[in-house]
């Protein structure tokens, strides 16, 4: 009966070890998949924190664009205006310089741009010309030089120069105040250059 517990005692350990080793082969199975499982999720977050990390860079790079190209727009804003800013001071200088009579012959000025005016108004046909009133006693002097059986005007509200207009109601706008505006169209690109380079 000894014989008999001993075989069964060894079969019994037998299929215990036989357990016991599947069990360890299971779980170590188990381990090596739970390890992979681990490896990949790590993996995976990884690649989800680098393509995060590429979207916010990304992002910022472009926030960091639209400031960058905002400020420079801002600051050429800044610029131009300064620069229109002075261009428009050397003309109020001029304005001045023409307000003041100074720094040119005004008989001379007005008779020229009398003159000028003959290329659109026939001298015969000029009924007034109008001036501002500190160029009234010349305007009077270089009609008569030229014989203009004119009447002659005031206007303050131009800087100078002449307005002639026919007996038919033909005008031509010689004055200071319109010559300047065309002058502007030409001369602030040169202007610029000089100021600017």
């Amino acid at each position: 009966m000894a014989i008999e517990t001993t075989g069964l005692d060894e079969l019994r350990n037998k299929i215990i070890e036989d357990a016991r080793k599947e069990a360890e082969r299971i779980i170590s199975e188990a381990k090596k998949k739970a390890n992979e499982i681990i490896r990949e999720a790590e993996r995976k977050f990884q690649e989800r924190v680098r393509r995060e990390r590429e979207k916010i860079i990304q992002n910022a790079r472009i926030q960091a664009h639209i400031v960058l190209s905002d400020a420079r727009r801002q600051a050429r804003i800044i610029v131009s205006k300064a620069k229109y800013e002075l261009i428009e001071e050397v003309f109020n200088k001029a304005r001045e310089v023409i307000n003041e009579r100074k720094g040119f012959d005004i008989y001379q000025s007005i008779e020229k741009l009398l003159k000028e005016t003959y290329e659109y108004i026939e001298p015969n046909e000029i009924a007034k010309i109008i001036v501002n009133e500190k160029d009234l006693d010349i305007a009077n002097r270089v009609a008569r030089s030229q014989n203009l059986k004119a009447d002659i005007l005031i206007n303050n509200s131009i800087l100078g120069g002449v307005i002639v207009e026919t007996k038919d109601g033909k005008v031509v706008n010689n004055s200071y105040d319109v010559r300047l505006e065309r002058a502007k169209t030409t001369l602030v690109p040169v202007i610029a250059r000089i100021l600017w380079g």
